[in-house]
């Protein structure tokens, strides 16, 4: 077959002809040609993956739309035995098929990856979207065979495709197989479901009956799940569905609210759950007024204080500087492209800080009234007072830092929040501790503290009065402050001979010129790139510069000064782990020859 000009009659003038009915009935061409998409002709569902063979997925997915526009189109579906073909090859799955009937299906795991397999689900999916499409699928049964595949523990792949094809626009079959693989004895199986429950609430606004109302209902059981992996997934991707109105500005302003109020509506019994693993879902909720007022009343606000001011604070100290280790040990990765440059693969981008439950409790009325009667930020500056700060005991330095996270969160959270901090000269407390501890860890805490309350729009003056710098986004909206002179903030004389900071400087451009001075034009643009990529977010068009570079002149990164003072630079700036790999490698320096020398 010349699939050239098939793909030009299906996609061109065919869709638009009215007389379909005709061309089905005489020529002939439609029945020829949804008989190669048929399972048992063995020829479409054999085809490697690949990105040419993708034009027969197309061809076939119009195929289907143009077939389902009208009842001739339908009936010929009929008559081809498509639908009961793609039924048959499901069931071969099943437990009690003999290993070689699945390993012949279409549908087996290893076809599922290397062949256009998966492609008959795009077409199912094309059905079940259309007029009438699912009354179609249920006269041939597929959806008997959905309900006796998602049971199988050794079917995951599968059950992905079968969950992606269809639509759950609607209470149906849909709906009643997600929530019989969510309600699954397998926990493999019911780990699938909160992932794809975020993904189809990411579009539809929150109404009675939509999609995004179900999901949230569904999340909710999953809460409660004898597992604790499901029962974190489903609390993190309920938070996600509540936040995600955020990222589409298409959802509406107060989307977010919505959602947490038709999540209230259902009233869940929060009180019965594991909190250790669905507190995510308590933070969130907490942050607002009517979620404050239901989870006051079921004491959860009280147990919660109690647990954050006893042993939570501290697991909080330890699951942030995780965070922060991996965020500043796993930098982005690097890729090769076709045409040999090198492509950033994952987000420069520092994840979020996690929700504190004494900044979250300072967005409500409720909540600081909370806090006040509890005292809770008088009690954090007298820690601060109370406990030396350069203590040699472990636990004196894990209390700090959980005395410090909890201010930055409370000063970052809103601006009644730092107003509470504010009586106590919140920043010049915390700067304090930044220039007179020789505790590296805690110093370390008390600038990420003040980098949360820098982040408050209402602190920003007061940073400024202080002699800090406010940086601005490049849509000009206020960002954070950072200070002028990073010495007088981080300078220990005590800690070293020569203080903190001595070996460092700040790269700026006179220093630049003086060192330009013995650099030709290429090796000054080689230096620029190396420092420019210091820069996380610029990390990616330093490193496009450096392979630019070495294609058109190699002989420049074999020179051993010019590896020196790009070694110089490394070690006076910061640069992430893979960034100075990358870095590292694309120089071609006999490093034995260099320790010789």
């Amino acid at each position: 077959w010349d699939w050239e000009i098939i793909r030009r009659i299906i996609l061109g003038p065919l869709p638009l002809s009215q007389r379909l009915p005709e061309e089905a009935a005489v020529s002939g061409f439609l029945t020829r040609l949804a008989r190669f998409f048929h399972p048992s002709s063995l020829e479409f569902c054999k085809l490697s993956r690949t990105t040419s063979n993708e034009e027969y997925l197309e061809i076939g997915r119009q195929l289907i739309r143009i077939l389902i526009s009208s009842a001739d189109g339908l009936l010929l579906i009929d008559e081809s035995r498509l639908l009961p073909g793609i039924v048959d090859e499901i069931l071969k799955q099943n437990s009690y098929a003999r290993r070689t009937i699945r390993d012949e299906s279409c549908f087996s795991f290893a076809r599922l990856q290397m062949t256009m397999s998966p492609g008959y689900f795009h077409f199912l999916s094309e059905i079940d979207r259309s007029v009438g499409g699912d009354s179609l699928l249920e006269r041939t049964r597929l959806f008997d065979a959905y309900y006796r595949v998602v049971e199988l523990p050794d079917q995951v792949l599968l059950i992905q495709y079968i969950l992606a094809s269809m639509s759950y626009t609607t209470d149906g079959h849909a709906r009643n197989i997600l929530r019989k693989v969510a309600s699954s004895p397998h926990e493999t199986l019911r780990l699938l479901v909160p992932s794809f429950l975020l993904f189809l609430a990411s579009e539809s606004p929150c109404r009675p009956g939509s999609v995004s109302a179900w999901v949230i209902e569904v999340l909710l059981d999953l809460i409660y799940d004898l597992a604790p992996a499901v029962r974190s997934a489903a609390a993190q991707c309920l938070v996600l569905v509540i936040d995600l109105p955020n990222e589409n500005q298409y959802l509406g302003q107060h989307e977010s609210d919505t959602r947490i109020a038709h999540l209230l509506s259902l009233r869940p019994m929060f009180d019965l759950a594991v909190v250790t693993d669905i507190r995510p879902v308590i933070m969130r909720v907490i942050a607002t007024e009517s979620g404050f007022a239901y989870l006051q009343a079921q004491g959860i606000v009280d147990s919660e204080m109690e647990a954050w001011g006893a042993l939570e604070g501290i697991f909080y100290v330890q699951s942030i500087e995780l965070d922060v280790a991996r965020a500043l040990a796993y930098g982005p990765l690097f890729s090769t492209m076709p045409d040999g440059s090198m492509m950033m693969t994952t987000s420069s981008q520092t994840p979020p800080t996690p929700a504190h439950l004494f900044g979250e409790l300072t967005r409500t009325a409720g909540g600081r009234a909370v806090l006040q009667n509890a005292g809770v930020p008088r009690l954090l500056f007298e820690t601060l007072d109370n406990i030396p700060w350069n203590s040699d005991q472990p636990a004196d330095i894990t209390g700090l830092k959980a005395t410090l996270w909890a201010i930055g969160a409370m000063g970052g959270a809103s601006r009644d929040g730092y107003l509470m901090l504010a009586a106590h000269n919140v920043i010049d407390k915390l700067t304090e501790v930044a220039r007179m501890t020789t505790s590296l860890t805690l110093k370390g805490t008390s600038m990420y503290a003040l980098a949360l309350v820098s982040r408050n729009p209402f602190a920003a003056e007061v940073f400024r009065d202080k002699g800090w710098q406010l940086c601005s986004s490049c849509y000009g909206a206020y960002e954070y402050a950072v200070p002028k002179q990073l010495e007088s903030l981080l300078n220990a004389a005590d800690w070293a001979q020569q203080g903190l900071l001595a070996s460092t400087h700040v790269f700026n451009a006179q220093a630049q010129g003086e060192e330009a001075e013995e650099l030709d034009s290429v090796q000054q643009e080689i230096v620029d790139a190396v420092v420019v990529m210091s820069n996380h977010v610029m990390v990616n068009s330093g490193s496009k510069t450096l392979m630019r570079l070495r294609t058109s002149h190699p002989h420049y990164f074999r020179l051993v000064p010019l590896y020196c003072r790009v070694m110089r630079l490394l070690g006076t700036y910061r640069y992430r782990l893979s960034t100075r790999r990358f870095i590292y490698d694309v120089f071609d320096v006999n490093l034995a020859t260099l320790h010789g020398e």
